[in-house]
């Protein structure tokens, strides 16, 4: 991300982050439900989303992850604990950096895990110097998604795997509702949402090879949203500056209005 977009984006998670990681239960991502009827927190979800980050990844021990988009670091941490790999994080938040390297010191994890501001359109890396890669929850706030992928391509090792983890279109989107729900991306920084058939295409355009595509909207959609509408109808009680009602981002609102739109875990690998 380069330019206005980048710094726009930077901002935002400059001034929000800490709320943001509060309503979505620790993480800036989708939680799982195992039973999406379930009574697993919106805590205990999220962390089961980054456990099934960490299986499609399938790394070993020793080995060198990129994390791109890396929030306040959770889902690095725990995949450094799980794995025993090293972790280097990237975000263009200053803000994210500053409490992610906090949060590895605290954990005492600084010798294995990284953070750094850096543009996933420009990767400040060399090329065959990382063994995986994810992309959690990040690519959809990016402009050129292609171009990210052709990053990823370039720093992963031959046989190297990289997994995303995306809101997707699930069904074609009439235009009434692609017009509201594309209304609402800019307060979220949200860039676009990239229909699910869209993917094979998109991985195999960038040099990488398709391994798996699972669609796990049942298990993180509608569950994470109604409990991140819960939340932030709590807030009052929590925040002091909240006077009156405290409505949902025009985005999450769009989401529950859009059944069309799910999410889904993308495998691909780089070519030995």
């Amino acid at each position: 991300m380069t330019g206005h977009h980048q710094e726009t984006i930077g901002q935002l998670y400059d001034r929000t982050t800490e709320l943001i990681e509060h309503i979505m239960g620790g993480s800036l991502h989708n939680g799982y439900w195992d039973d999406p009827l379930g009574e697993a927190s919106l805590e205990a979800a999220s962390e089961r989303m980054t456990e099934l980050m960490i299986d499609k990844l399938d790394t070993s021990k020793g080995q060198r992850i990129l994390d791109i988009g890396c929030g306040t670091g959770r889902p690095a941490l725990a995949l450094a604990r799980s794995a025993g790999v090293d972790v280097v994080g990237v975000t263009i938040s200053e803000k994210e950096v500053e409490l992610a390297s906090r949060r590895t010191k605290d954990e005492g994890l600084a010798d294995r895990v990284t953070f750094q501001v850096a543009d996933a359109l420009e990767l400040p890396f060399e090329p065959n110097s990382f063994d995986g890669a994810w992309l959690f929850e990040s690519l959809l706030h990016m402009p050129d998604q292609a171009r990210v992928l052709r990053q990823v391509h370039s720093v992963l090792r031959p046989g190297g795997l990289l997994v995303i983890a995306n809101l997707v279109e699930r069904a074609p989107l009439s235009d009434e509702r692609r017009v509201k729900l594309e209304a609402s991306y800019d307060q979220s920084h949200i860039h676009s949402i990239m229909p699910l058939r869209n993917y094979p295409g998109f991985i195999t355009a960038s040099g990488l090879v398709l391994r798996e595509i699972t669609d796990i909207s049942p298990h993180t959609m509608a569950p994470t949203l109604g409990r991140i509408v819960d939340r932030i109808a709590g807030m009052r009680d929590l925040f002091e500056e909240f006077d009156g009602a405290v409505e949902p981002p025009p985005f999450v609102t769009q989401l529950i209005e859009t059944p069309e739109v799910g999410y889904a875990i993308i495998v691909a690998a780089k070519p030995e």
